[in-house]
């Protein structure tokens, strides 16, 4: 299916936008490390037969011949909104003409179609709002939050790549289904949530947990559970896609060393035999076939537990996931008014604390 994908502020050659000042300060030591971590990124999220509709700001003080260099190096059919810095940016061969505003309509990956209103700055009305349109729009860096129409789609916001209109939801739905499940399954407290993607932040969903010290092997198991949440709401709102997996601080990494310990090290495996410390169990994991195959059994296990707790709360979990879109970051005390405290289903709970035979 052909995709549109949406960008802003790419500033590209703009020393000036690593900035301390700037509201969500961009993590590269350099303009040149900046620009190629989003030229990467771009080419990595977009396909050559793409479309990308860049709203505004494409680059800033830096000379046309280095402006059009990093262009051609960019994939997909590429149109732009005229943004505030744009003297060079508007000169580029785009594929279109550079306007000031437009309406497309896009389909989605269900089969439906929604019709979007661009915009470098974001409008308090837009034509056919009152008809479901969205808007989305770039300038304010992440700054400005958006309302349950309309959003930002800076590289500030999303991880410096452009982003189809199925991502968008895709982050704050993982992300609610984690928050959901921590409050639930009883193993802590939501700090804050957030669906502003930034490579190399600590996780979006920020938890204390309620066990710090000592724990009984249901609590593990509960607090794997909510780990895996993410990724079992990636698959009941969309798709399973990597963003649970890679670094050993991801999703996965994090199951699979919490099982890990739970087995060799902690005493919560249905073994008394301690096989390592804590900081060894993965790398113990890695020589121990049998130890591989209980900590694997284990992860499916309680993905499946994941997926059933999200679709018994899938109502609770589009709430938060849509407030989160609107709201981009919520602090603990909001994300618990809007989960509210109903104890989690019966079903779910007993399938946690059962040893693996």
């Amino acid at each position: 299916m052909h995709r549109h994908l949406f960008v802003s502020d790419t500033h590209f050659g703009h020393a000036g936008i690593l900035a301390d000042r700037m509201s969500l300060r961009r993590p590269f030591a350099s303009i040149q490390e900046h620009d190629e971590a989003l030229i990467a990124n771009w080419n990595a999220a977009v396909r050559p037969d793409d479309t990308v509709w860049h709203l505004g700001d494409f680059c800033y003080r830096c000379s046309e011949a280095y402006a059009r260099d990093v262009f051609q190096r960019l994939n997909g059919r590429r149109f732009l909104i005229r943004g505030n810095h744009e003297k060079i940016g508007a000169r580029l061969p785009w594929d279109g003409p550079v306007v000031d505003v437009a309406r497309i309509v896009v389909q989605n990956s269900d089969g439906t179609s929604t019709g979007l209103w661009l915009s470098h700055y974001a409008h308090v009305v837009w034509p056919r709002m009152h008809h479901g349109d969205l808007h989305l729009y770039g300038h304010s860096h992440g700054s400005l939050p958006g309302t349950a129409a309309r959003t930002d789609v800076g590289v500030d916001c999303f991880e410096f790549r452009p982003v189809t209109l199925d991502e968008i939801m895709a982050a704050s739905y993982h992300e609610a289904s984690h928050a959901a499940a921590v409050l639930l399954l009883g193993v802590g407290e939501i700090v804050s949530l957030s669906n502003v993607l930034i490579s190399g932040q600590d996780g979006l969903t920020r938890t204390k947990l309620n066990q710090a010290t000592t724990m009984t092997r249901g609590f593990v198991e509960a607090y794997v559970v909510s780990i895996l949440a993410g990724r079992a709401g990636d698959q009941v709102f969309g798709e399973v896609n990597s963003g649970s997996g890679g670094a050993y601080a991801s999703d996965l990494g994090m199951s699979t060393t919490m099982l890990a310990a739970m087995h060799c090290s902690l005493g919560l495996g249905g073994t008394l035999l301690h096989l390592a410390s804590e900081a060894e169990a993965r790398e113990f994991l890695r020589h121990d076939l049998d130890l591989g195959r209980r900590v694997e059994n284990d992860l499916c296990r309680l993905f499946k537990v994941a997926v059933a707790f999200v679709e018994a709360r899938r109502d609770t979990i589009e709430t938060l996931a849509h407030r989160l879109v609107e709201a981009r970051i919520m602090p603990g005390d909001e994300v618990r008014r809007v989960i509210g405290r109903q104890g989690a289903p019966n079903d779910v709970l007993v399938t946690l604390g059962g040893h693996d035979v």
